[in-house]
């Protein structure tokens, strides 16, 4: 098995790691805000984008998005936001 150089592999990847953690730390942040403020979260982004449907919808793609790669917001609630944002007669092109 080859040994890793921890010093010298540090030295080198400073960028990428920089950017890796400082990722995972905002993705952390973020689910913990809303493991203890999910419902309220979502409530007030949705009453504040609420007449700007693309804000609204980019709001909606981020935090199925964030959902895919945490476990702090159920799908339901998500389901049922976008259920009260977009009426079934948009959804239904026929």
């Amino acid at each position: 098995m080859k040994k890793i150089d921890l010093a010298n592999y540090v030295s080198t990847h400073k960028r990428s790691l920089f950017h890796y953690t400082f990722g995972a730390i905002i993705l952390i942040l973020i689910t913990v805000y809303l493991i203890f403020n999910g419902k309220q979260a979502v409530n007030n982004l949705v009453l504040y984008s609420r007449n700007n449907i693309i804000l609204t919808t980019a709001i909606m793609f981020f935090l199925f998005a964030l959902k895919s790669v945490s476990f702090g917001l159920p799908y339901a609630l998500l389901f049922a936001t976008a259920g009260a944002i977009y009426p079934l007669f948009l959804c239904n092109n026929r």
